[in-house]
């Protein structure tokens, strides 16, 4: 992700593709040809599996089922062949949510340690519907309605991707008196968006309630343009999915499995760093305390 975000010069000049500033193109060149043999590898290992089961097989993840999927629906015709088809897809959906989801986390348990209030209610909610004699599994999240709202405040207070990807205006279009030719290169910014007191009042406030409470009414796939964690429309977060669903049942077996403080009870530095993603500036540290059996973190 920092080299994703890096600065390119021939990404602002062409004619100055030629020259390759820190080698950050160099890096790129190599990054992706690491990563090209990291999933080759997976989905070799995925195709053993699936010639030595057969009809056996029940698909356990996600390239079981692109597998079964490009196989079923495979065109001919297509520029691509099915490798290609597998491999881009699970590279876009995994690169999409890795690192956007470890900032997610970080970010929610920054604004609870900050927020002791939420942090109880989310604890209570757990102990409530889950209980301390098993771990939280997927089947839990549905009921776990604070948990939604504290994830959507933190993707507005602290949004992964603050920034939208370059979109190119399609035609000569007007804004607000602002003409914008077509070809224009622009970017959404979401951060910015999230904090409009007129959607959001209080808009600096850490407040899941406006999501529990349906104070505001708007969901996360974009469709009100005022909420844009992921993006919207077809060239939205592909692995927006895949993350929520990983947030959601790795913050809440956090809060189950443990007590979090801070050294010293000092408060978390907020402090945002510069970057694609819109990590913390400092490293989150905290204290754990176990709150179940030990025969429970052993079974996790």
């Amino acid at each position: 992700m920092d080299v994703n975000g890096s600065l390119v010069l021939s990404d602002l000049i062409p004619i100055l593709g030629w020259i390759d500033i820190k080698g950050m193109k160099k890096a790129m060149r190599r990054i992706s040809k690491e990563l090209d043999v990291i999933v080759d590898g997976w989905i070799d290992e995925h195709k053993v599996k699936r010639n030595k089961l057969g009809d056996n097989l029940v698909p356990e993840d996600f390239i079981d089922v692109m597998l079964s999927v490009v196989d079923d629906n495979f065109d001919p015709s297509s520029k691509h062949d099915k490798e290609t088809i597998i491999k881009s897809t699970a590279m876009a959906v995994i690169i999409a949510a890795a690192d956007t989801t470890s900032v997610t986390l970080t970010w929610m348990l920054s604004n609870l340690l900050n927020n002791r209030r939420a942090m109880a209610a989310l604890k209570q909610e757990i102990d409530e519907k889950v209980g301390f004699d098993r771990i939280v599994e997927d089947s839990d999240l549905e009921n776990l309605t604070y948990l939604h709202a504290v994830i959507r405040e933190t993707l507005r207070m602290n949004p992964a991707g603050p920034i939208s990807v370059p979109r190119v205006a399609s035609e000569d279009i007007t804004i607000r008196g602002y003409h914008v030719p077509k070809g224009t290169r622009f970017f959404a910014n979401f951060w910015k968006l999230h904090r409009n007191p007129e959607m959001f009042p209080e808009p600096d406030e850490f407040r899941p309630e406006r999501f529990h409470e349906k104070e505001v009414k708007v969901d996360i796939y974009g469709r009100d343009f005022e909420y844009l964690p992921f993006g919207t429309g077809r060239r939205s977060c592909p692995g927006m999915n895949f993350g929520m669903q990983v947030v959601q049942l790795t913050a809440a077996r956090l809060i189950q499995a443990f007590d979090f403080g801070t050294p010293f009870d000092l408060p978390v530095d907020m402090t945002e760093a510069d970057s694609t993603t819109l990590a913390k500036a400092k490293p989150l540290e905290v204290v754990l305390t176990p709150r179940l059996s030990p025969e429970l973190y052993r079974q996790a």
